[in-house]
């Protein structure tokens, strides 16, 4: 199910992801997830600065976007 129903934009994958391997980019997608929701409870109960959990929402897209391309869309 679509939540939005818009054109998808290409996330601009950085050259370091398109080197990395496949398990590696699995690994350093669990591990911004992690930090996703780390920087997320900073922001919203601790009142810290967004900008670490939009650095997460940018690398997680971009991490997503280059394993979508390999993996494709199952």
């Amino acid at each position: 199910m679509r939540l939005f129903k818009t054109e998808k934009q290409k996330a601009v994958v950085p050259s370091r992801l398109k080197k990395m391997d496949t398990p590696s980019l699995y690994n350093w997608m669990e591990s911004t997830i992690m930090g996703l929701g780390a920087s997320f409870d900073k922001y919203r109960y601790h009142d810290k600065n967004k900008d670490e959990l939009v650095e997460h929402i940018e690398a997680l897209n971009a991490v997503w976007q280059e394993l979508e391309e390999r993996v494709g869309k199952g």
